[in-house]
């Protein structure tokens, strides 16, 4: 991390450039993924390097895209975790990303995916995220709602299944990030977790397995939500977790936290699944951080 953010400052190499930099040593993301453009764009922009926690940077409606946050609306708390990045350096590179990201009018933004277009033949989010004189797709995501009505601006017709493939790809996005801030939540709470590449779990203080699914929203007729997902993945772990969004898939609905042997071979999950599941509905994820906290055993005296 500390050679990127000096890379960055130094070279004033491109986010791009820094991705395939890292990819061709073989290096790869906390996560065990290739870089992209977006992860380190994220990791430059991450304030817990400097030891701060930030919130409410971005804000999601139902039926709405994601929207950012103007600063005074961020909720900070300073100092709370060991810095990784020197502060000065840190502000460097936030420095170099204000002239990089340059505010765009919806017609420059356009005119340079059209401008792809017309070089490369077609279009999807790696072959924008790879043109370093585009701005990358997930902020098209971000101003025009998705990248498919990007493209109804500039004359371009998708792929029929380019949709699917691409509600897919965010939500994958959506699911790291989630595994990503619980990793560090359970951190700061004394206990140890660890996301397992090869078999997909999170593994909790050496004990606990956790498979993390992620549940796309399909409205019944009758107009009452439903989610599928395969939950039972062998070995089979302790406990399985469903990230359920809301209609549209944008945003995070609540979580099904449950023993994993409960819900075993259901694929399909209703808003209202009877008092045995809606018991393991949480809001958010605390329950199961609360499970990952040591309790301190005071010395007999």
């Amino acid at each position: 991390m500390r050679w990127i953010f000096n890379h960055f400052v130094k070279t004033k190499k491109s986010q791009l450039e820094i991705a395939r930099t890292l990819n061709k040593r073989g290096v790869l993301t906390d996560l065990g993924r290739p870089w992209t453009r977006e992860s380190v764009h994220s990791l430059l922009t991450n304030e817990n390097y400097i030891g701060n926690s930030v919130w409410n940077r971005g804000s999601t409606r139902l039926k709405s895209h994601r929207s950012h946050n103007p600063p005074e609306q961020w909720l900070r708390v300073e100092n709370v975790l060991e810095p990784i990045v020197d502060c000065k350096l840190f502000r460097r590179a936030q420095t170099l990303l204000k002239i990089i990201h340059r505010h765009m009018s919806d017609q420059e933004m356009l005119d340079a995916l059209k401008a792809l277009l017309a070089r490369r033949g077609a279009l999807s989010s790696f072959i924008i995220d790879d043109a370093p004189d585009c701005p990358p797709a997930q902020r098209y995501w971000w101003r025009f709602g998705t990248l498919l009505k990007a493209y109804e601006l500039i004359g371009y017709q998708a792929p029929k299944n380019y949709r699917y493939i691409s509600v897919n790809r965010r939500l994958d996005t959506v699911k790291l990030q989630v595994i990503r801030d619980f990793l560090a939540t359970v951190e700061k709470r004394g206990a140890v977790a660890t996301y397992e590449v090869e078999t997909g779990l999170v593994r909790i203080n050496k004990e606990i397995t956790v498979a993390i699914a992620i549940g796309r929203c399909r409205v019944s007729h009758f107009g009452y939500p439903r989610w599928f997902s395969k939950a039972d993945r062998q070995p089979l772990p302790d406990i399985f977790v469903l990230i359920r969004m809301n209609p549209g898939d944008l945003s995070i609905r609540d979580y099904l936290i449950a023993p994993a042997r409960e819900i075993a071979g259901k694929r399909d999950l209703h808003a209202d699944d009877g008092a045995r599941l809606d018991s393991y509905v949480f809001p958010t994820l605390m329950p199961l951080v609360a499970l990952a906290e040591r309790a301190a055993i005071e010395s007999a005296t």
